[in-house]
């Protein structure tokens, strides 16, 4: 399988198919998109960066390792998704990011990548900019796009949904609050002909639940 190698003040991203029934409908079951520094191995990693997002050099705030989820705080979390048996598989302090990665365990034969980061950004740098970067550098799939979401949070956020090197539907939710970016992506199964579009809004509610309460932790643990 493919894999992507960390490069400094990069993201890369990638995820593995699993399958959940909810209602009697098989839904895309979401695995978390794995996020890592200086490491490579049997799955399609994203590396976090290691320096602040483009704009002025000076940033508001700092992130803190140990506001990042663990291993044992998601456990309930993924249940929605039928995710269980969380390990921590990398854990990346930093100066400007921090992040923790995790594998769990679904009905699917391949692991589920979980997981959370926060990084300082540069005063005024806005979530359409930051977006905006990570197409033009390439550190999100070039046909990820804005979606209009019902999340509804007290947050500056922006959800990106595009396709996936392995086939499947990526998200990426991205919120702002005093001078951090709190980054939590999701990777679901995509059934033969659904656009990634149709498919996150199929499940929206299931797929943002799960992905803001990973961010809500990371927040009021940051206090």
């Amino acid at each position: 399988m493919e894999t992507q190698q960390p490069i400094e003040g990069s993201i890369k991203k990638s995820g593995s198919q699993t399958w959940l029934i909810i209602g009697g409908v098989i839904l895309a079951c979401c695995c978390l998109t794995a996020v890592a520094a200086g490491a490579a191995g049997a799955f399609y990693l994203m590396a976090a960066p290691a320096t602040t997002v483009s704009g002025p050099a000076a940033v508001s705030a700092a992130p803190r390792l140990e506001a990042l989820v663990t291993a044992s705080e998601l456990e309930p979390l993924s249940q929605i998704l039928g995710i269980v048996a969380w390990e921590l598989v990398q854990e990346t302090p930093g100066e400007n990011r921090v992040c923790r990665t995790f594998q769990g365990q679904s009905w699917s034969a391949t692991p589920n990548e979980g997981m959370n980061c926060i990084f300082g950004i540069a005063p005024g740098a806005g979530l359409k900019e930051i977006g905006n970067s990570f197409l033009e550098s390439g550190q999100l799939f070039p046909d990820e796009k804005p979606v209009v979401s019902t999340l509804n949070i007290p947050y500056e956020h922006i959800i990106y949904v595009g396709t996936h090197p392995n086939g499947q539907t990526v998200i990426d939710l991205f919120v702002v609050k005093d001078g951090l970016l709190y980054w939590s992506s999701v990777t679901v199964g995509t059934p033969v002909g659904v656009t990634p579009d149709l498919n996150y809004q199929s499940y929206s509610d299931f797929i943002n639940e799960f992905l803001y309460e990973v961010v809500r932790i990371n927040l009021s643990k940051n206090q």
